[in-house]
């Protein structure tokens, strides 16, 4: 079992609509290659981590790569795990839009810095919501 985590830019914006057509699609597929993982959203810029099978985790980041809504893609952190971190979620995904989320204990804003964050801090602020898959 692998997990990767990515970071990528949004090649246009994105509304609520466009977000929801990628979550349903990504849900669908994620499902039937055994993939789950979270999906994070602010001011254009997507963090997500997948996890799964490792050949089918290298097929899909290689399709993410392709995918023309998306520019600047890197992977942050890949690792072999021995068990998934949201085994319940073939999508976990959270618009973080609204300036509430400052006020969460532990966010870390990671969206808005421009300086490349460490790999514990990227897993500090996906870890934030473990506790709702």
């Amino acid at each position: 079992m692998q997990q990767v985590i990515y970071i990528s830019e949004a090649a246009d914006v994105m509304d609520s609509e466009t977000l929801l057509g990628i979550l349903k699609k990504s849900r669908d597929y994620n499902e039937r290659m055994s993939i789950t993982g979270i999906l994070l959203y602010r001011n254009n810029t997507f963090i997500q981590l997948l996890e799964g099978p490792k050949e089918n985790i290298k097929k899909l980041y290689d399709k993410i790569k392709l995918d023309s809504r998306h520019k600047n893609c890197f992977v942050i952190l890949e690792q072999d795990t021995k068990s998934r971190s949201f085994p319940n979620w073939s999508m976990g995904f959270e618009d973080l839009s609204d300036d509430r989320v400052y006020e969460q204990l532990g966010f870390i804003d990671f969206f808005n810095s421009k300086q490349t964050s460490s790999d514990s801090e990227v897993l500090e602020l996906i870890n934030n919501f473990k506790d709702y898959a």
